[in-house]
């Protein structure tokens, strides 16, 4: 016969307590079954105890770069690996650990005059470096000049990285930048100076920190006389009055 709980039963009939107690027992003798087992299941820590925090010794490195520090904690059973999204951090050391850590690493010098920022990236956490912009240093050659009386056209390059912004001025008037007086990087000038009708003189152009200086010779003295020519008696006498005519200075 088939009893309520859907069991076929053969030979005497088993009231319905009896039946539901053998029915417990057999859950209770497969769950011990279970336990016994010799397979067990191994949980790797979940995403967020696996979340690391992180410190950077300092958030801004100088534009000539170095090394940095960072700082991960994080659980004991937590592994990770360190890396970077820009090619100017680098040399992690070490690169991947377990647990809390100090993490080494490479900020390469910035020759750009312009900041700049980059991620360190451990696991799916960032620590964002910035970096200062490099100085601008500009230089111009020649930095001394002699010029000639007459005057002359003279030139000079300078020498700047780029973005880099520059302009040329004198503080006197016979020296003219006449093109190129501002630029960005490289660069020439172009130099006019006028002839000197006195004394040397000496005059600069600046650039940034930069100064070229033109130091001009002394104006050539000529001279003429009126009237060129005389005529006295054989007697001799008195002449008529010359005139003596030069440049300012002479």
């Amino acid at each position: 016969m088939i009893d309520g709980l859907g069991f076929t039963s053969h030979g005497p009939a088993i009231s319905r307590p009896a039946r539901r107690v053998r029915l417990v027992a057999l859950l209770l003798a497969l769950i011990a079954a279970s336990c016994t087992s010799d397979s067990a299941t191994i949980t790797a820590p979940s995403p967020v105890k696996c979340a690391p925090s992180l410190a950077l010794a300092s958030s801004t490195m100088a534009a000539s770069g170095g090394t940095g520090v960072l700082s991960i904690a994080t659980t004991a059973d937590c592994t990770w690996t360190a890396s970077a999204q820009v090619t100017w951090l680098s040399g992690f050391s070490p690169s991947s650990g377990q647990g809390s850590a100090q993490v080494e690493f490479q900020v390469a010098a910035n020759s750009i005059p312009a900041a700049r920022e980059g991620d360190v990236v451990v696991n799916d956490e960032r620590a964002r470096v910035r970096q200062e912009a490099a100085p601008c240093r500009i230089e111009i050659a020649p930095t001394a000049r002699d010029v000639g009386a007459s005057g002359e056209s003279v030139s000079a390059t300078v020498t700047a990285p780029s973005g880099c912004a520059w302009a040329a001025t004198t503080e006197v008037s016979w020296i003219t930048v006449t093109s190129s007086s501002t630029g960005n990087g490289n660069g020439t000038l172009s130099i006019v100076v006028a002839a000197n009708t006195g004394d040397q003189r000496t005059g600069t152009v600046q650039v940034a920190d930069q100064v070229l200086t033109i130091r001009q010779a002394t104006a050539i003295c000529s001279y003429s006389l009126a009237p060129s020519a005389q005529s006295i008696a054989a007697a001799g006498g008195a002449g008529g009055p010359v005139t003596v005519s030069t440049s300012a200075g002479c």
